[in-house]
């Protein structure tokens, strides 16, 4: 069974964890999640900058010296 804990401040979560631990013998661990919208933003924004970055290092000639 898994619960899922939505809240603004962690110390609530932190006290859900705990009243829900309360019920019976049961293994908490909390992790920080990402809603799947913002993850998505964040997903595309990544990739415009790697394919930025990759076309400038092609244009460019990489990291290479010049004399």
């Amino acid at each position: 069974m898994v619960d899922i804990v939505e809240a603004d401040d962690p110390k609530e979560v932190e006290k859900a964890a705990m009243i829900i631990r309360g019920y019976g013998h049961s293994t908490t661990e909390t992790l920080e999640g990402t809603p799947w919208e913002e993850f998505l933003d964040s997903l595309l924004e990544t990739l415009i900058l790697i394919t930025h970055n990759s076309w400038e290092v092609k244009v460019t000639g990489g990291d290479h010296h010049r004399p």
